[in-house]
């Protein structure tokens, strides 16, 4: 009686065609209606790669199966040889590179809304398995188009990979994620600081304050406080004959985004 063996979790690094022998010879002492019965219902063997050790150079069927293949053809009847009794391994591997996974999108969010932190995929990086002249070839391997209009909430979904016809590859999908939330515009008044002047230099600006005009996100709009800015004119600027000065902001809160100040030159007279 023919048994046919079925290879679970088989590395994606593994030619298939190489896989260790596809069926087993069994020599059975049975009742006919026994057999028929084998031959309507027929029994496979599974063997697991990860959980046998398949890559090892010799592997005993007798040793570790015998009492899996009585359970399968029927424990009454009584096994007298296994053919081959021994699997032999010789496992060729394809050449691997691993890869970036490189997103593709078409994203359009409602008014008010956009992702709060960079978009997410996973695998980040993959294994790609095949000959060494096309695997010099790939950098990366890319999604299907995730399309989405008008994203109010965050968005998880499995997208497809685009796997080239010559390549094996260690995943067929990968998980993207959006972070989504609302913002708002609001502003601030920050008062002026001005560096580099000397003691005795009294400068009277117009305006007198700098307007911060940025966009926040709603779990964030509370916290932004006048305080949280910096922004600094260079009295060096004076000494250089300048007209006007340029105010710079260099301190600001990093959950905002983008932050502009307004007016972007500042009059100002010296008071002798």
């Amino acid at each position: 009686m023919n048994i046919p063996i079925s290879y679970v979790n088989v590395p994606a690094d593994i030619h298939q065609n190489q896989l260790p022998k596809n069926q087993l010879l069994l020599r059975l002492n049975a009742g006919g209606f026994q057999l028929l019965k084998n031959n309507f219902n027929k029994p496979v063997l599974q063997i697991d790669f990860d959980r046998h050790k398949l890559r090892q150079k010799k592997f005993w069927i007798s040793d570790n199966f015998k009492n899996r293949i009585s359970s399968l053809i029927g424990n009454d009847i009584r096994i007298l040889d296994i053919e081959p009794d021994t699997i032999f391994v010789n496992l060729n591997h394809f050449n691997k590179k691993n890869v970036y996974v490189q997103l593709q999108s078409d994203l359009t969010y409602k008014p008010g809304f956009k992702n709060k932190t960079k978009i997410q995929i996973s695998p980040e990086k993959m294994w790609i398995f095949g000959a060494e002249e096309a695997l010099r070839e790939v950098d990366s391997i890319k999604t299907e188009i995730l399309k989405e209009h008008n994203i109010s909430q965050d968005i998880k979904k499995d997208i497809k990979l685009i796997i080239p016809n010559n390549l094996k590859v260690s995943q067929t999908k990968a998980s993207v994620f959006l972070d989504v939330d609302q913002f708002f515009d609001d502003e601030k008044k920050v008062d002026f600081k001005v560096i580099n002047a000397p003691g005795h230099a009294k400068i009277i600006l117009f305006p007198s304050k700098e307007k911060v005009v940025y966009k926040v996100f709603k779990d964030d709009y509370s916290k932004v406080k006048s305080e949280d800015f910096e922004i600094v004119l260079d009295y060096d600027q004076v000494k250089r004959k300048k007209s006007v000065l340029t105010p710079r902001l260099i301190k600001s809160p990093d959950y905002i985004f983008d932050v502009h100040i307004i007016p972007e030159k500042v009059e100002f007279l010296i008071k002798r």
